[in-house]
């Protein structure tokens, strides 16, 4: 009789367990939902500034192109900026590429084996630790490129003159 009672609050504690591990993880997983439609956002808005920036820079290579303007800083930072928004592209694609996955997960967490959303949870928070240290840089770099741009425009008009 002892060793039956044993094994029943056993099999309770054990199930009580398992029950808990299942509410860590989807409160886990709803956390994670909503930070990812934060880096969502954040993304489009670095996606929108990024745009304007990729017009800007052509606006600035085909002014020196039509001027003839062959000053050595000027270009230095065309170049530096082309690199910075190709790089910012290839971000921009991976950083879509996470967050469309993450969507898809939405409609198979719920059929998922615990193991496997243990293992989608770890790697979401992986991918935002770094969607978001990436996003910092973006939006540093942006910053940094506006600033040069307004250097530009007045590097440019002094060349004119």
């Amino acid at each position: 009789m002892k060793n039956s009672i044993f094994v029943l609050f056993i099999s309770a504690f054990i199930f009580l367990g398992c029950d808990n591990n299942k509410k860590d993880q989807t409160n886990q997983y709803i956390t994670l939902m909503k930070q990812s439609d934060s880096i969502a956002a954040a993304h489009q808005k670095i996606i929108g500034t990024h745009q304007n920036m990729l017009i800007e820079h052509q606006k600035f290579v085909d002014e020196v192109k039509e001027k003839h303007l062959n000053d050595a800083s000027v270009m230095a930072i065309i170049g530096k900026h082309d690199v910075m928004l190709k790089r910012h592209e290839a971000l921009i694609k991976s950083h879509s590429d996470l967050i469309a996955g993450h969507a898809e997960l939405k409609d198979k967490f719920s059929t998922m084996s615990d193991a496997e959303k243990d293992a989608e949870i770890k790697q979401m928070e992986k991918d935002h630790q770094k969607i978001i240290s990436e996003q910092n840089t973006i939006e540093q770099e942006q910053q940094t490129m506006m600033k040069d741009h307004q250097d530009l425009t007045k590097k440019i008009a002094d060349l004119k003159k």
